[in-house]
């Protein structure tokens, strides 16, 4: 063992630092192996001096995993009596937005019976369906565009190049914009409470090409990474669950709070928003 196997000036004359260090042992205070030095990390001291831990490499990365998975375990429960206050919800879509498909000349094979092409508010002659599809009208007629894929994004994010409404430099104009189709969707179909601290997107199943609305949930990046988590050790991302993520306080914002939640609420049934 280490104790016992002392490096002394005579025994770094007949060999080398190296060898004489490998030779050496410590017994690991978790498995009780007697192992070589190499099997144990460094560590400096509040004295400064250098010494080796008392657990192996490996016994401190179970203890790790151990302490990981138990706080799993533990976020994946809920209080039985947490008032359900964020509700899955979709925006009603009034019928003068919906783009007749026999008038745009287009052969096109719907990818659902419940997909229509709705008109982009604050965009010149757009429409997106509720599949993440979207149709363009230019010099009177209508094109369906494939998108863009964003390179840069590990996810190989869908993106729309279009034309839109901006206030800048004073006035209105419309300016040519670059903005992914889940954005869009989630923007256009799906009541999100919390538009300044929701910036991730859930796709179900972490299917990022399932650009369906009613599979897309707009989260905080607590929520998010707690049912991706969930997800890579379950399989679970049932709208039960995320809804349930939705409510928990653990994943929400500093900020957040229920009264103004039910106030912000009232305020925009009242002015019909």
């Amino acid at each position: 063992m280490l104790d016992d196997k002392k490096i002394t000036k005579q025994n770094i004359e007949d060999k080398s630092v190296q060898e004489v260090m490998a030779e050496a042992t410590k017994v690991c205070c978790r498995c009780g192996e007697e192992l070589p030095l190499s099997r144990f990390r460094m560590e400096i001291r509040p004295n400064g001096k250098k010494a080796y831990r008392s657990k192996c490499k490996y016994c401190t990365w179970l203890d790790r995993r151990e302490k990981k998975l138990q706080k799993k375990t533990v976020t994946d429960t809920f209080d039985p009596n947490m008032v359900i206050l964020q509700k899955r919800q979709y925006k009603q879509i009034k019928p003068e937005r919906i783009l007749d498909l026999s008038q745009t000349g287009l052969d096109i094979e719907l990818l659902g019976e419940d997909e229509i092409f709705v008109k982009l508010l604050n965009c010149k002659d757009t429409w997106l369906s509720y599949y993440g599809r979207m149709i363009r009208k230019s010099k009177g007629k209508y094109n369906l565009l494939n998108g863009i894929t964003y390179k840069r994004s590990k996810d190989g994010g869908l993106v729309y190049s279009f034309s839109k409404n901006i206030f800048k430099d004073g006035k209105w104009q419309f300016q040519q914009v670059f903005i992914g189709a889940e954005r869009l969707i989630v923007d256009t179909f799906i009541e999100n409470p919390d538009c300044v601290n929701n910036t991730y997107i859930w796709h179900r199943g972490n299917d990022k090409s399932n650009l369906y609305y009613k599979n897309l949930y707009p989260l905080t990046r607590e929520q998010n990474a707690q049912v991706r988590d969930h997800y890579k050790r379950t399989g679970d991302d049932s709208e039960e669950y995320i809804v349930q993520v939705m409510n928990d306080i653990r994943y929400k914002n500093k900020e957040w709070s229920a009264k103004r939640y039910k106030a912000d609420c009232m305020w925009s049934w009242l002015l019909g928003l």
